[in-house]
C-alpha cells in the first residue's frame, strides 16, 4: 500500500530561507507539504504557494498554536516537521523515515549535536538546550539527545494519540512528553545543523523557562 506522507512547516517571516527549504525537499512518492504560516508579513505565505505548498494561516499567537492547527487538517501516514529557517537539511526526512516504515519507532528526532556546524548556534543557546535536555532526562529517566530540536517524524499512531496544548516554542516540549506518556518508541538520528542564513532565532531566554515549565507540569499532571 503507498502510505501518505506530509512534511509540515511551521514557518513565521522566514522569506529568506523558505523557498530553499521547499526547493530541496527530497521527493518521497505520495507526499504533500504544508507550511504553517504564523501570520508573516514578509511574503513567506506567497513564496511557500508559489513552490507548490498548501498554506494553512496561524494568528501570528505562537509556533505552538500554529503547529495544532495544521495538524487538525492533515491525514496522512507519516508526518514529519522541520524548522523553516534553513538550519535543518530536509535531506534528512528520507533517513528518517526509513526507520519508521520500517516499525522501528513511533517517534524520530534529529540531533543537532554532533555535526553542528561552527556559528550555528550562541553559546548561550547551547548551552540552554543541553541544561533543557539534561532536565527532560532526568525528569522522565530517558535518554534523548535533543529535547528542543525542530526535526520531528512521527507515525499515525503517535499523532493520534498525543494531547498536545501548547502554545509557543514549548510544543516540542509538549511532544517530549506526550511521547512519554503513551510509552511511544522515540529515536534519533544525528544530523548536520547549519548556520542560520535568515532571520535571527526567535528563541528567546524567557522561551526557556517555559519550556522547563512544561517539562514540569507534565511530568507530574
Amino acid at each position: 500500500m503507498n502510505q501518505s506522507i506530509c512534511v509540515l512547516i511551521p514557518a513565521k517571516n522566514e522569506a529568506e530561507t523558505i523557498g530553499n527549504v521547499l526547493d530541496t525537499m527530497p521527493k518521497l512518492n505520495n507526499m504533500s507539504v504544508v507550511v504553517a504560516d504564523g501570520f508573516s508579513k514578509d511574503g513567506t505565505y506567497q513564496i511557500a504557494l508559489d513552490k507548490g505548498a498548501r498554506v494553512i494561516h496561524g494568528r501570528g499567537e505562537g509556533k505552538g498554536k500554529d503547529v495544532r492547527l495544521a495538524l487538525q487538517w492533515i491525514d496522512a501516514d507519516f508526518v514529519y516537521m522541520l524548522d523553516a529557517d534553513g538550519t535543518y537539511p530536509p535531506s534528512f526526512i528520507s533517513v528518517m523515515h526509513e526507520y519508521l516504515i520500517k516499525d522501528r519507532y513511533d517517534v524520530i528526532v534529529g540531533n543537532r549535536f554532533k555535526h553542528m556546524q561552527k556559528d550555528a548556534m550562541t553559546l548561550r543557546n547551547n548551552f540552554g538546550n543541553r541544561m533543557l535536555t539534561l532536565l527532560a532526562n532526568i525528569l522522565y529517566r530517558t535518554k534523548t539527545p535533543d529535547l528542543c530540536t525542530g526535526l520531528w517524524g512521527f507515525n499515525r499512531k503517535a499523532l493520534e494519540s498525543m494531547h498536545l496544548v501548547a502554545d509557543g516554542f514549548d510544543i516540542e516540549a509538549n511532544l517530549f512528553t506526550e511521547v512519554n506518556r503513551n510509552k511511544l518508541r522515540l529515536g534519533s538520528i544525528d544530523i548536520v545543523y547549519k548556520n542560520r542564513s535568515g532571520t535571527k532565532p526567535k528563541l528567546k531566554m524567557s522561551d526557556g523557562f517555559i519550556i522547563a515549565k512544561r517539562l514540569i507540569v507534565e511530568r507530574f499532571r
